[in-house]
C-alpha cells in the first residue's frame, strides 16, 4: 500500500558554498563523468557532523543580519547558497516498491543528489515537484539526500526567503499504481443536487509483468462509505494506461463559502482481491458562475468577493511557516470577513489551499513567470494538477502586472499559457493582472476576466470595452498603515493607523469598497495586502506596513474597517487608545469603525456627539484629549447594541503569556505576551523588553511586528511593539509539556502546555559511517608492493569496489594478494581532531597505506610530507589507523594490501573515516 511519510527531522545544513579542488587529472575527470559524480558535499562520503542541525520547514535568510547593502525589496536580508544533508534508511520491504521524494517547496534554484547521483533540478521556489529515486535506492542500508540552493538570480520583488521551507515527503507505492499527479476528480452538476464525478488518472506498471488489476471508485462522506464502481484493467509492463470513468450520485450537500462541506473520493486498485495502492481527494460539490454584469456566482447564489492579497512570509518565522500557523492566519482572515484569497505571486502551499477548503474560502491559484519556456509550463503543470481539485480554486491567475500586457507579444503568451491551462482544467477561468491597458490590452483582449490592479477612474468604461468580461479588482488600497501610530512624528515611517495615507496609484481601503460594492458588474476586490509582509520596502524599513492585520497577524485598525463592511453581526471599533500622554488639551481625531445605525461619544461619561454611521466613510470626531475613558455607544433600531472604551492607563504593573492557537499536530504554539496596569488594563503603548525562555520546546522566532526593529527573530528578548509581542514555540516531546517564562525587570509570567497532539509519523533519521569513496580493486597477484604507486589513470585494469556491499568472492576466483586503492581529500572539519581510517571486519594479513599526494599538496610551502604504515593479521577485527601528520582537505593517497588465502579472508564491512 501507499505510504506518504513526512522527512522535516534529522537535517544537516550549511549557508554558503563548499570550495572544491579543479579537476586536472585523468581519473578524476573520468570519475567526474559518470553517474555518481558527487564529489563534495553531494556525495555519500563527505563530514557532514559539524553542520548545523536544523528541522524543516527552514528558512535561513530569516536569521541573517539586516543590512542597507541588501536588497531593500528582499527584505534587506542576504540570500545565500546552502546546502542540505539528510540520511534515511529503507527496509527490505521497500525492495519491490517506487520511491520518490516530494518537495512541496524549496528555493530559490535546487538540485536534487541522493547517493551521490543527480536526480533532478528546480527553478522555482514555490512549485511542487517530485523526485523518483528508485533506481539508485540502497535497499537495507543508509541512503543520502544531499539538497543544493543556489539563490544567485530571484524570482520576486519581495522578502523571498529561502530553503527547504515547505514538508518533504518520502513516497512509497507499488508497482502497480495510480500516479497522484494525473489524479483529477472533477464534479459536473446535473440538475439540482445532483453531480457526475468524472474520475480520470493514470495507472502505471513499473513490474516486469503484465498485469490484470481492478479500479475501485468510492465516495466517503464523513464515516459512510458509498461504492460507485469498479473496472478492470489489463497493464503490459512498463506501460501507463489513462482511465476514466463517470461516477453518478445525488441529492449531495453543496460546499459553498457559509457551508463549506467537503467529501472524499477515493481511487484504489487490487490485484489478487488484494488492495495495492489507493489515492484518497478532499472534493467539495460547487458550481462557479462569472457573470459580466452581476459577479460572481456560486451554487446560483451572488457572492461578493470580499478578499485579500496574501505572501506567504509570517512574523519570525520568514517563509518557513507551519500548518499551525497557516492556520491561525487563514483563522484571522476568516474572523476579519474574507471570502476570497489570491496568492501573491505565487502557487501556495498545500496546506493554505487545504485550509481554505475547510474554512470556506474561494482562491484565485496564482502563477509565478509569465513565460511559455519549457520550464514555465512544467511549473504551471505541476499547479494545476496539485491544485484543480480544490473545491476553494475558482479562478488560475497566469501572473500579474506583466509588462508585456498591452503588446501583442503579451496576448500570444497569456493565450498560449491558457490553452496550456485548458489541456489539464477547463472548468475554471484564466485571467491576468493588469496595472494599465484595460481597454485596448492585448492581455485584456485574451483573458477570461477582466482583473484590474487599482485604477478606479477605468472601471465604468472597462465594462462598457468588455462588456462580456466579469471585471475583477485584483488589488486595491496599497495603504501604509502601521498597528496603533497615531501621529507622523511617532515613527519614522511618516504614516499613521488612520486609513489615509497610500501612494498615487493606491486609495482608501473605505474609497475602495465604496467603489466596488456599489457596481453590480464588479465581481469583488482584493485589498493588497490582507497582511502585512516582509521586504518591498527601503531600508531599514524591513516590513510592508498596509492591511487589516500585522506581519504577526495582530488586528491592526483597518482589521475592524473590514469586519464592518463585511461582516452582518455588529461592529463597532473606536480609536486611538487614550494613552495620548503629552497631548493634553489637543484636538485628537477620534474614529469609529462600525455597521450599526447611529454612535454617540462620550468622554468621562458626558456625550459628545451622536451621529449617524457613514457607512462607507465611516465616522469622525474631533476630541479634545484628557485623561480618562473614551466611550462608543452603538444603536441599531434606536437600541443600544454594543459599547466599546479606550481609557487612559497606568503604568506596567504585569506581563502575561497567553496562546492564541490550539494544540495540534505539530506541537506549535502562538504566544502572545502583553503588559496590564494595576488594575488589570492592557497597556497598548508598552515597549518593555521582554526576556524569554523556552523549556522542553525550541523557539521558533519572536517578533513584535515593528517594521523598523531589526532585533535577530531567535534571539532571546524582544521589545513589545504597541503592547505585543508574538513568540512562537514548539513542543518537542509529547509527553513533555512544553513551558515558557517570560521576564521584565522584576515582573514575571510563564505559559506551560501540551499542545503537541498526534505528531505525524516521520522518517526516522540516520547516522552513517563516512565511507572512503571510489576504491578500485587490482587484479590478483602472487606478490605486492604496498607503497607500488598504481597508474591511476587506468581505468581498465582495475575495477571499481565498494567495501560493505561486494567480496572479491563475487568478482574473482583467484586466489593473492588484493590491493584496494583510492585518492581522495581528508574531510573537511572545524577545529582540532584525531582523524583516523577504520577497516571493519578484517581477517587475514593485512596492511595499510596512507600518503600525501605530493603533486596537489595544498600549501604553497609544506613543512614535511607524511606517510602512514599500519600491519595487522586480525580475524574478524577493525583495523584502526591514525593518521597523525595529516590535516584537513589535503589531498591522500590510500593502499590497503589484504592476503586473501580463502573466501573468509577480507574486508567484509565498510572502509570509513573515524573523526572525534
Amino acid at each position: 500500500m501507499r505510504e506518504k511519510i513526512l522527512m522535516n527531522t534529522g537535517y544537516k545544513f550549511f549557508e554558503g558554498d563548499i570550495g572544491k579542488d579543479p579537476i586536472v587529472t585523468h581519473q578524476e575527470t573520468y570519475m567526474m563523468s559518470k553517474t555518481v559524480r558527487g564529489r563534495g558535499p553531494e556525495s555519500t562520503s563527505y563530514y557532514d557532523a559539524d553542520w548545523q542541525d536544523v528541522t524543516l520547514p527552514h528558512d535561513f535568510v530569516i536569521n541573517g543580519k539586516y543590512s542597507d547593502k541588501n536588497n531593500g525589496p528582499h527584505g534587506s536580508l542576504k540570500r545565500n547558497n546552502a546546502w542540505y544533508r539528510r540520511y534515511f534508511k529503507l527496509e527490505e520491504t521497500d525492495a519491490n516498491k517506487r520511491l520518490s521524494f516530494i518537495f512541496e517547496g524549496v528555493g530559490k534554484n535546487t538540485k536534487i543528489w541522493i547517493n551521490g547521483h543527480l536526480m533532478g533540478t528546480n527553478s522555482s521556489m514555490y512549485n511542487t515537484f517530485e523526485i523518483d529515486f528508485s533506481a539508485v535506492a540502497r535497499i537495507g542500508e543508509i541512503n543520502t539526500l544531499a539538497v543544493y540552493i543556489d539563490n544567485s538570480d530571484f524570482e520576486g520583488w519581495w522578502y523571498e526567503g529561502s530553503g527547504i521551507y515547505r514538508n518533504v515527503w518520502l513516497l512509497k507505492t507499488a508497482l502497480v499504481r495510480l500516479c497522484w499527479w494525473e489524479n483529477y476528480i472533477n464534479p459536473v452538476h446535473i440538475k439540482d443536487d445532483d453531480f457526475e464525478i468524472e474520475a480520470s488518472g493514470l495507472l502505471q506498471n513499473y513490474s516486469y509483468e503484465t498485469k490484470n488489476v481492478t479500479i475501485k471508485y468510492a465516495l466517503k462522506d464523513k464515516d459512510t462509505l458509498i461504492e460507485l464502481g469498479q473496472k478492470e484493467i489489463t497493464i503490459n509492463s512498463g506501460d501507463n494506461i489513462p482511465y476514466k470513468e463517470t461516477l453518478n450520485y445525488s441529492n449531495l450537500k453543496r460546499w459553498s463559502i457559509e457551508n463549506p462541506y467537503l467529501y472524499q473520493i477515493i481511487v484504489s486498485i487490487e490485484e489478487n482481491g488484494n488492495k495495492i495502492d489507493e489515492i484518497v481527494t478532499n472534493i467539495g460539490f460547487r458550481t462557479v458562475e462569472f457573470n459580466p454584469d452581476k459577479g460572481v456566482f456560486i451554487n446560483g447564489e451572488h457572492v461578493k468577493l470580499k478578499g485579500v492579497c496574501i505572501h506567504q512570509d509570517h512574523g519570525s518565522l520568514g517563509v518557513a511557516v507551519p500548518k499551525a500557523v497557516e492556520e491561525y492566519r487563514i483563522q484571522k482572515l476568516k474572523e476579519m470577513g474574507v471570502n476570497a484569497y489570491r496568492c501573491a505571486h505565487n502557487n501556495p502551499s498545500i496546506n493554505i489551499l487545504d485550509l481554505c477548503d475547510k474554512y470556506g474560502i474561494v482562491v484565485m491559484d496564482e502563477n509565478r513567470w509569465f513565460e511559455t519556456s519549457k520550464e514555465a509550463f512544467s511549473q504551471i503543470e505541476s499547479m494545476v494538477k496539485r491544485d484543480r481539485n480544490h473545491p476553494s480554486v475558482i479562478i488560475w491567475s497566469a501572473g500579474n502586472e506583466e509588462p508585456e500586457q498591452s503588446t501583442i507579444v503579451g496576448k500570444h503568451i497569456l493565450e498560449d499559457i491558457k490553452m496550456f491551462i485548458k489541456r489539464f482544467d477547463k472548468t475554471r477561468p484564466v485571467t491576468l493582472a493588469l496595472n494599465g491597458g484595460f481597454y485596448g490590452s492585448q492581455a485584456s483582449l485574451a483573458s477570461d476576466t477582466l482583473s484590474i490592479n487599482y485604477a478606479i477612474k477605468f472601471y465604468d468604461t472597462s465594462h462598457e470595452i468588455h462588456s462580456d468580461k466579469c471585471i475583477l479588482v485584483t488589488e486595491a488600497g496599497a495603504t501604509r498603515n502601521p498597528r496603533s501610530v497615531y501621529f507622523s512624528e511617532d515613527t519614522a515611517l511618516g504614516t499613521t493607523s488612520y486609513d489615509i495615507h497610500f501612494p498615487s496609484f493606491g486609495e482608501t481601503f473605505r474609497r475602495f469598497w465604496k467603489e466596488i460594492n456599489t457596481r453590480d458588474y464588479i465581481a469583488g476586490i482584493f485589498y493588497w495586502p490582507g497582511i502585512e509582509y516582509r521586504g518591498e520596502t527601503v531600508y531599514p524599513q524591513v516590513t510592508n506596513v498596509g492591511g487589516g492585520l500585522d506581519n504577526c497577524c495582530f488586528e491592526k485598525d483597518n482589521f475592524y474597517l473590514l469586519q464592518a463592511f463585511w461582516k452582518t453581526e455588529p461592529i463597532l471599533h473606536i480609536f486611538p487608545h487614550w494613552n495620548l500622554f503629552g497631548h493634553e488639551g489637543e484636538m485628537i481625531k477620534v474614529m469609529t469603525y462600525s455597521n450599526l445605525d447611529e454612535i454617540e461619544l462620550f468622554l468621562n461619561g458626558k456625550s459628545i456627539d451622536k451621529q449617524k454611521v457613514n457607512f462607507y466613510d465611516q465616522n469622525e470626531w474631533s476630541v479634545p484629549f484628557e485623561l480618562g475613558e473614551l466611550v462608543a455607544v452603538g444603536y441599531k433600531d434606536g437600541k443600544e447594541v454594543l459599547r466599546e472604551s479606550v481609557k487612559t492607563t497606568k503604568s506596567e504593573s504585569s506581563i502575561h503569556l497567553k496562546a492564541d492557537n490550539k494544540p495540534n499536530e505539530e506541537g506549535v504554539v502562538i504566544l502572545r505576551a502583553y503588559a496590564t496596569d494595576e488594575d488589570g488594563l492592557f497597556v497598548p503603548t508598552s515597549k518593555l523588553l521582554i526576556n524569554h525562555k523556552v523549556e522542553n520546546g525550541v523557539l521558533l522566532g519572536a517578533s513584535a511586528g515593528n517594521s523598523l526593529d531589526h532585533t535577530p527573530v531567535l534571539a532571546d528578548a524582544h521589545a513589545l511593539n504597541a503592547g505585543l509581542l508574538q513568540i512562537i514555540v514548539k513542543q518537542t516531546d509529547k509527553d513533555i509539556p512544553v513551558k515558557v517564562t517570560i521576564t521584565s525587570g522584576d515582573m514575571k509570567a510563564e505559559f506551560s502546555g501540551d499542545f503537541l497532539t498526534a505528531p505525524e509519523k516521520q522518517v526516522p533519521a540516520q547516522t552513517d559511517k563516512m565511507d572512503l569513496p571510489n576504491f578500485r580493486v587490482w587484479p590478483i597477484v602472487a606478490e605486492v608492493d604496498l607503497e607500488e604507486r598504481v597508474n591511476y589513470n587506468d581505468m581498465n585494469t582495475s575495477i571499481p569496489f565498494k567495501f560493505g556491499t561486494e567480496s572479491l568472492k563475487e568478482i574473482t576466483n583467484d586466489f593473492g594478494y588484493a590491493k584496494y586503492t583510492t585518492k581522495l581529500l581528508v574531510p573537511d572539519y572545524i577545529g582540532e581532531k584525531d582523524v583516523k581510517i577504520v577497516l571493519e571486519d578484517v581477517t587475514g594479513e593485512t596492511e595499510v597505506y596512507v600518503e600525501h599526494d605530493k603533486q596537489f599538496w595544498p600549501n604553497a610551502q609544506p613543512k614535511q610530507f607524511s606517510k602512514k604504515v599500519l600491519k595487522a593479521n586480525p580475524h574478524g577485527e577493525n583495523i584502526v589507523v591514525p593518521l597523525e601528520g595529516f590535516a584537513k582537505n589535503e589531498k591522500v593517497f590510500v593502499h590497503i594490501v589484504n592476503k586473501y588465502e580463502n573466501e573468509n579472508c577480507g574486508i567484509h564491512g565498510k572502509v570509513y573515516w573515524e573523526i572525534n
